[in-house]
């Protein structure tokens, strides 16, 4: 019913929107119209110093005092803004030809070559336990498990401290140590 009731009131206002589209009158106003141009200028003005810009001549004849402040007024030329005869001339944009090769790049005979990467870690760490004589671990290297505690040997792997965070292992045939993080997702036991 509400819906109704809102169609037979939106008819009319529909019907005469329709009548003005069609037979409303529709030569353009006499009245200048003014633009965004002459709108901005008396904020312009009032903003501009009064000693640097050089007087227009429509400027020169209006009286400051006289003019009515409604009245829109001609922008004044701002080339007194931009030096251009004096400007550097600095090609932002500067490029290569196309077929011209790639300039050669700068060799740095003085840096070192940087060092080898780290090989990554030899073994993963499965579990740990901790019993009378210390910290026991489990690992896995190359799809094998081992058990191992300080001063073990393993695949070549000496074990030189087996801790509660870390484990510090030395490579026996290129002397390269290594440390492996022990996560901590359980409490430590206590040990007496």
């Amino acid at each position: 019913m509400k819906g109704n009731r809102r169609i037979l009131l939106l008819l009319p206002v529909l019907a005469i929107a329709g009548w003005l589209a069609l037979f409303g009158d529709k030569t353009p106003s006499k009245a200048p119209v003014a633009s965004a141009v002459d709108v901005a200028a008396p904020v312009a003005q009032a903003s501009a110093p009064a000693g640097d810009a050089p007087a227009d001549s429509a400027a020169e004849n209006l009286d400051e005092a006289s003019a009515d402040p409604t009245t829109v007024h001609k922008l004044r030329v701002r080339t007194y803004l931009t030096d251009y005869e004096n400007a550097q001339k600095i090609d932002l944009f500067q490029g290569r030809p196309v077929d011209a090769p790639p300039p050669p790049e700068e060799k740095k005979d003085d840096a070192p070559p940087p060092p080898p990467p780290k090989p990554p870690q030899p073994f993963t760490v499965i579990g740990r336990m901790l019993d009378d004589a210390g910290w026991i671990v489990f690992v896995e290297h190359a799809g094998r498990s081992y058990v191992a505690r300080t001063g073990s040997v393993v695949e070549g792997f000496r074990f030189d401290a087996v801790e509660s965070r870390q484990i510090r292992l030395t490579n026996l045939a290129d002397k390269e140590e290594y440390v492996i993080p022990v996560g901590d997702d359980k409490k430590e036991p206590e040990h007496e």
